[in-house]
């Protein structure tokens, strides 16, 4: 939940023509200025404003978290799909599997 809220707070950071509703100049803001801006803000920020920046920076620097390994099968899966072969479920037999006791075996 957070890291959408950061993403949006990012987005509209890095979107100038945004800044003016909340009482910043309009001009293009130099990074010294936007440091200055954002030191103030979160000197003064809740909780919930807080946890959002954390978030942010948190996925700024760790963007890919999911492992080669799992990239790799993720691959092979699509790779499958394409060629037409394995088995894909609709959403009823996806549902009636999941409560059913009596599992096919290719699951």
């Amino acid at each position: 939940m957070y890291q959408h809220r950061a993403f949006c707070l990012a987005h509209l950071l890095l979107r100038t023509s945004e800044i003016p509703k909340f009482g910043y100049k309009t001009e293009a803001m130099n990074t010294p200025e936007i440091r200055t801006m954002l030191h103030e803000e979160i000197d003064h920020s809740d909780e919930k404003l807080l946890k959002m920046i954390y978030a942010l920076v948190r996925e700024y620097n760790n963007p890919d978290t999911v492992s080669d390994t799992r990239k790799h099968l993720i691959e092979e899966e699509r790779a499958k799909y394409l060629r037409g072969e394995g088995r894909t479920y609709s959403w009823e037999e996806v549902k009636k599997i999941a409560t059913s006791k009596d599992r096919p075996n290719d699951l």
